[in-house]
C-alpha cells in the first residue's frame, strides 16, 4: 500500500515539473517572437513589369479570338448538320409520295383484275 502512495506522488512531482517546463517555454516562446520581429514601413507600391502586362493582354486577345473561331466552326458545322438533315426529310417524304402513287397504281391494277376475274366467272 505505502508503494503505491509514493509512486502517486513521485507521478505528480514528474507531472508537476513537466507542466511547468511546458508553460515557462510556451510563455517564453511567445515573448521572444514579438520581441524579435522588428516593425518595417509599409509602402503602398506597386512595381508592374509594362511587358508582362502588354504579354497578358496578347494572351487574352488572343484566347477570346480562338473563342469566336470556335463559335464560327461550331455554328457552320450545326448549319451543314442541319441542312444534311433537311435533305434527308425532302428525300424521305420523295420516297413516302413515291410509295403513295405505286400503291395507287398497285390498287388500281388490283381492281382491274378483279373485275376481270369476276367477268370470267360469270362467262
Amino acid at each position: 500500500m505505502w508503494d503505491k502512495i509514493v509512486s502517486f506522488i513521485y507521478a505528480l512531482i514528474i507531472n508537476g515539473i513537466l507542466l511547468a517546463i511546458l508553460l515557462y517555454y510556451s510563455f517564453n516562446w511567445g515573448n521572444n517572437s514579438s520581441s524579435k520581429s522588428t516593425p518595417t514601413a509599409t509602402t503602398n507600391e506597386v512595381f508592374v513589369d509594362e511587358n508582362a502586362v502588354g504579354a497578358e493582354i496578347e494572351r487574352l486577345k488572343q484566347v477570346e479570338q480562338a473563342e469566336q473561331q470556335k463559335s464560327q466552326y461550331d455554328q457552320v458545322i450545326t448549319e451543314s448538320y442541319l441542312e444534311q438533315l433537311s435533305q434527308q426529310e425532302q428525300k424521305a417524304i420523295e420516297e413516302i409520295e413515291a410509295l403513295k402513287q405505286r400503291r395507287l397504281v398497285e390498287m388500281e391494277t388490283l381492281i382491274k383484275l378483279r373485275q376481270e376475274a369476276a367477268l370470267a366467272q360469270e362467262n
